[in-house]
């Protein structure tokens, strides 16, 4: 899912930022959906399943049981337009309704006209622990779906800064495992949208936290290897939603081509993080400022570009490596700071993400 985004942060709403999994049900009942409702049709469907084994649907009950009965780290909180206008935003406002449609597929005639008519917002939030094989994210999605059917709503991913239409919501709830494409959300910043004042495009994610994973991101991007770009960090981030985090400086192929990228962590010089994030460069590039990005997504394309090659960004090789052994020297303390922050034990460094 594409967008630009530019120096924009994360959009507010009246729950908790800091969730691994954060959904927002916007819909068009006046009533609004309690947990014990939305619990109770869960249970009224498991038991419909006559075709499922009695020892899976006893584990999903018990699964569901578990996430409701810990109330420190789920909550279900409804609020209503009459009692709480300030909720609800318009969708082609300046704020959270268009840097959340930076990064969905174009909204349907049907999707906008359940979003403008919401008279209720369920926040459902869960802050605990990731469950082995994203089952925290499974039970959340399922939970969110019932709620959708209830309100006559239509579901928000504020973890990935996403609007999901009926027609992704769909895929979203058929597919058997985890896919990238419809848990993150890709924006483009080019350098003259940036503070830092760094040249070329970014391109990053959002939404991997719904897994406990990092955020990915490539810097220095040419304008002509955007695509190349977007398609590498989905890969790899379905890569890292099947395989879970990897060790800093891993190396690892990806492409038809197999061409080798190298997983590193970064600062956050444009403060719009919230957590942890690792960048994708090319292996003995300076990892905190590289060179060889146009190289590297030239050979993962297969050595094709959107448009002519244009001006390449790469500079001197002796002076790519010695920035790049020089960054290396650095990575010890790096990646002690950076753990700190990944494991939500906070650190006293502000610059770091």
């Amino acid at each position: 899912m594409p967008g630009e985004a530019g120096e924009k942060k994360a959009p507010t709403g009246p729950f908790p930022q800091d969730a691994l999994v954060y959904y927002q049900v916007f819909g068009r009942r006046e009533q609004p959906v309690t947990a014990e409702e939305a619990f109770g049709e869960i249970d009224r469907a498991l038991d419909a399943m006559t075709d499922v084994p009695a020892e899976e649907i006893a584990a999903a009950k018990e699964a569901f049981q578990r996430l409701a009965g810990d109330a420190e780290t789920f909550k279900l909180t409804p609020v209503t337009r009459r009692e709480n206008p300030e909720f609800f935003f318009e969708l082609d406002e300046d704020g959270p309704g268009k840097l959340m449609q930076y990064g969905s597929p174009p909204l349907e005639a049907s999707d906008r006209e359940i979003f403008q008519q919401a008279q209720t917002v369920c926040g459902l939030v869960y802050e605990g622990a990731a469950w082995p094989g994203h089952q925290h994210l499974e039970l959340m999605k399922r939970l969110a779906d019932v709620v959708a059917q209830l309100s006559e709503g239509i579901v928000t991913d504020f973890v990935a800064h996403a609007i999901n239409g009926q027609m992704i919501w769909r895929a979203i709830m058929a597919e058997q495992s985890p896919q990238a494409v419809h848990h993150i959300v890709w924006h483009t910043v080019s350098d003259d949208e940036r503070r830092s004042g760094e040249r070329g495009v970014w391109i990053h994610t959002h939404g991997m936290g719904k897994f406990a994973l990092p955020d990915l991101e490539l810097r220095r991007v040419p304008q002509n290897f955007q695509e190349n770009g977007a398609s590498l960090l989905v890969e790899a981030a379905q890569w890292l939603i099947d395989n879970g985090n990897v060790p800093f400086a891993t190396i690892h192929p990806f492409g038809y081509h197999n061409t080798e990228w190298m997983f590193m962590p970064v600062l956050d010089e444009e403060e719009h993080r919230d957590g942890p994030v690792l960048s994708l460069v090319v292996p003995h590039d300076n990892p905190f400022e590289p060179e060889k990005m146009g190289e590297g997504l030239f050979a993962y394309g297969g050595g094709v570009a959107n448009d002519e090659m244009g001006p390449p960004l790469e500079e001197d090789d002796a002076e790519i490596q010695a920035a790049y052994e020089q960054a290396m020297e650095t990575l010890p303390a790096f990646k002690q700071r950076f753990e700190a922050a990944a494991a939500g034990h906070g650190t006293d460094d502000e610059e770091l993400c």
